[in-house]
């Protein structure tokens, strides 16, 4: 009978410690997943910053080429020409005008629309105030209350710019 619990308590001894490994196992694989899982979305944060910043960089970069485009000596002699002219289009041909390539035809649309725009008003408290850099402005609305909808129609920037902004600020803290 001795033999037979003493056999018997070999067996529970190995059944435990078999599960124990197994557990054990189990909890080294699921911690080996959130490591990886966590990695995984560094280098999805770090390439979607990334992308953002290249947007940022081409757009910047367009704007600076439209500027030019809009105070090339050319645009100004049309301009003074189109303003002592009479109000008749310069290109009456309509095939001639879808001839223009898509490029020029957006731009010259811009351009009229931009001159019906009238310039923004300055208030008092910007002049007065520091330059603040974007991010700056951003997190000081955001401190105020605003939402990022609303602190992205201040900034006219996109809103989802903004919510990255403000939700990579709060992972760094």
């Amino acid at each position: 009978m001795i033999i037979f619990l003493l056999i018997l308590s070999i067996l529970f001894n190995l059944i435990a410690f078999l599960s124990i490994y197994l557990l054990f196992m189990r909890q080294n694989k699921l911690i080996y997943q959130e490591e990886k899982h966590k990695k995984t979305l560094n280098e999805f944060e770090e390439t979607f910053t990334s992308y953002l910043q290249e947007l940022k960089e081409d757009n910047a970069q367009f704007l600076s080429s439209f500027e030019q485009i809009q105070k090339s000596p050319q645009q100004e002699k049309a301009e003074k020409e189109s303003a002592s002219a009479s109000q008749a289009p310069l290109i009456k041909d309509p095939e001639a005008i879808d001839a223009l390539p898509e490029s020029i035809r957006k731009a010259s649309r811009s351009l009229a629309a931009n001159r019906y725009k009238k310039q923004p008003e300055r208030n008092e408290e910007s002049v007065d105030a520091v330059e603040e850099s974007f991010e700056q402005k951003v997190f000081r609305l955001h401190k105020e209350g605003h939402s990022p909808a609303q602190i992205a129609k201040i900034l006219h920037k996109g809103q989802t710019e903004i919510e990255l902004l403000l939700k990579f600020r709060n992972k760094s803290n």
